[in-house]
């Protein structure tokens, strides 16, 4: 989705069709490959004493999870608790998983994908919607009467994936931890997913989330269009190339569908409960949605 306003954006995935409907996984193997690389190289030379490693960053991310989640709803959690919690060791295993269905123009999709947290218990009744949250992390912007352009459109462009990222889950808010180089909280500020384009149209205007929308909406039916038999096909969009490449690498379906799913398949999808999908349908394990549509104003 954010492809058309960020130049650096990158994506590897593995895709494969069966029965008519076409499911998509990342390219783990790659992911893999590519931060053992990272995590490899030696350190810089020379790095100046306010630039911090990307793994420190990482770990600062993690950190504000841990202090701003705890496992059990707050009520029912004792002070003691809460601080053990917060003191506890950082990590990055404990998440909430999602599948959920929507569409782009005339695509279904079956999206699933990782929340940080809720804001409330998770609803009894399967059809409400669940009061997700995304917990970020970022640089604190400087006193407004210091702040420059350049300032609010690094913030602003930061938006981008943000919004992506939790209109997809259908997340309703996302909370940003501002903080300071040195990885001090600076301060919090809640962003309501719907409100970010507007905002951004107000502001720098640096993205559309129109434009984005419709960009994932036409390549969704360019790629119908380009895996049109049965096989396991790359999909690959590199930095600032500004090209995605498919192709057909090996036969079968790659473990992309499991041998358990398929012979569930075979033995007539399950029975007659079966929700059947139809040629338009294309799952994913990259994110989630509770619906699709025009971006907010």
């Amino acid at each position: 989705m954010t492809a058309p306003f960020d130049n650096f954006a990158e994506f590897g995935m593995f895709a494969t069709l069966h029965d008519g409907t076409m499911y998509i996984e990342e390219d783990f193997p790659s992911r893999a490959a590519e931060r053992a690389a990272e995590g490899s190289q030696p350190p810089p030379r020379y790095q100046h004493p306010d630039q911090q490693s990307r793994e420190m960053m990482t770990y600062w991310g993690y950190k504000f999870e841990t202090l701003a989640l705890i496992p059990t709803p707050p009520s029912t959690t004792s002070p003691a608790e809460i601080e053990k919690h917060q003191r506890s060791i950082v990590s990055n295993h404990a998440q909430h998983c999602s599948i959920v269905n929507t569409s782009f123009g005339p695509h279904s999709l079956i999206l699933g994908g990782e929340v940080d947290g809720l804001l409330a218990p998770k609803p009894s009744d399967p059809d409400a919607p669940i009061q997700w949250v995304e917990l970020k992390t970022s640089e604190e912007l400087p006193p407004p009467a210091r702040q420059q352009h350049r300032d609010i459109l690094k913030f602003e462009r930061k938006l981008l994936k943000f919004w992506a990222q939790s209109f997809l889950l259908g997340v309703p808010k996302i909370v940003v931890g501002f903080r300071s180089k040195a990885g001090i909280l600076r301060g919090v500020q809640t962003f309501n997913t719907t409100e970010l384009p507007g905002m951004v149209r107000r502001g720098t205007n640096c993205w559309d989330g129109n434009v984005c929308i419709n960009f994932a909406t036409e390549f969704l039916g360019w790629l119908k269009e380009t895996v049109v038999e049965e096989g396991v096909y790359s999909i690959v969009l590199r930095k600032k190339s500004g090209v995605v490449e498919v192709k057909r690498v090996k036969e079968g379906t790659g473990g992309i569908v499991s041998e358990e799913f398929l012979a569930w398949r075979r033995r007539d999808g399950g029975g007659d409960d079966e929700k059947k999908v139809d040629a338009e349908t294309v799952t994913t394990g990259e994110a989630k949605t509770d619906g699709g549509g025009g971006a907010p104003s």
